[in-house]
């Protein structure tokens, strides 16, 4: 039976602190613990975590934990105009819910990119033992100005305003190799403060070109029943590689036409729903040779390809190297996971 997270227990979080006073918060109230120094942070065989707060307004979180108990985090809205969080969630399952002037919701993420400024509530629900891993850069338009330009005036347009935003983004597998490395971070202690600016800055970058290439947040709202059929439709599209659905198919599957399928299902994943396939297909394809010995043509015969030099061009034009040659390389490569 699902629980009503309407009727887990509240924790309210810091609203003005840094990131830094954040996880000194997560530690006490969460976790019951002590912290001192938020750079060492928390590590042991059930959590860990750490924060830094860098000049020119960037600040940095990383948590992996398991929720001791039933809860819903809250952070109240505050005036700060010049603030944006972004949160990257991967391997967590939770519902994330933003009040006040545009209540919306997103249910169930599993691995994703939530951007929002400090103009509304905040509510993220978590179950007892449920995992969850996730990252949080703070930034202002200072640090926009230093590091961004000359992407920071239209950076700044987007999301620096009195109007409540909440943008949702899938994980692709290039960022999330990127976050699965911070973890280590924490193991460096030297220069520590070092990789987690460069780590910072490289986030940020992904993120940013990712929202930049899309120019359409502001003619079309995903209401929230309309969000739960893409998801689902999402999950249609690709629940078999070899016999996708149609966009006919797709759209009778979310019980729309197929124009408004199109614009919705772009709107919540940023790709139309064919390129989205193929996306998720070139991921699926990366993710088999890296993790299984499955040759290249079994791999490409998994994933629909009858001309397996199809498959080759494919993945060669996503990742710029062959499938055989990436599979040969895979043990030497950086972005291998364990």
């Amino acid at each position: 039976m699902k629980k009503d997270i309407n009727q887990l227990a509240e924790v309210n979080l810091l609203s003005e602190g840094t990131t830094e006073d954040l996880l000194k918060e997560y530690a006490e109230q969460i976790f019951n613990e002590t912290m001192t120094d938020p750079l060492i942070g928390i590590k042991n065989d059930d959590h860990s975590g750490f924060a830094l707060s860098m000049e020119d307004g960037l600040e940095f979180m990383y948590i992996r934990s398991k929720s001791p108990r039933d809860m819903t985090l809250i952070r109240k809205s505050h005036d700060n105009k010049d603030l944006l969080a972004i949160y990257f969630f991967y391997g967590s399952t939770f519902d994330y819910y933003v009040e006040n002037k545009i209540e919306k919701s997103v249910q169930g993420l599993i691995n994703g990119i939530i951007i929002h400024n400090y103009s509304s509530n905040v509510r993220i629900s978590l179950l007892k033992d449920r995992e969850f891993n996730f990252v949080v850069i703070r930034v202002n338009s200072m640090a926009l100005d230093k590091y961004f330009q000359p992407l920071a005036d239209d950076l700044k347009k987007k999301f620096f305003s009195k109007k409540p935003i909440l943008l949702y983004e899938n994980l692709d597998q290039n960022m999330l190799d990127h976050l699965r490395s911070v973890g280590h971070i924490q193991s460096v202690k030297t220069t520590s403060r070092y990789l987690i600016f460069g780590k910072s800055i490289e986030l940020l970058a992904l993120t940013f070109n990712l929202i930049l290439t899309r120019n359409h947040y502001s003619k079309v709202i995903v209401k929230i029943p309309e969000y739960d059929n893409v998801v689902m439709a999402k999950n249609f599209l690709i629940s078999d590689w070899q016999n996708p659905p149609s966009i006919k198919q797709l759209s009778k599957f979310m019980g729309m036409c197929p124009t408004k399928a199109k614009i919705l299902f772009k709107q919540v994943y940023g790709y139309p729903p064919h390129k989205y396939f193929k996306k998720k297909k070139m991921e699926m394809a990366y993710q088999l040779i890296m993790e299984t010995d499955y040759d290249t043509a079994k791999i490409g015969r998994q994933l629909g390809y009858k001309n397996l030099s199809h498959f080759s061009v494919d993945f060669k034009k996503y990742y710029g190297t062959p499938p055989k040659k990436y599979s040969m390389q895979k043990s030497d490569s950086p972005l291998a996971t364990n």
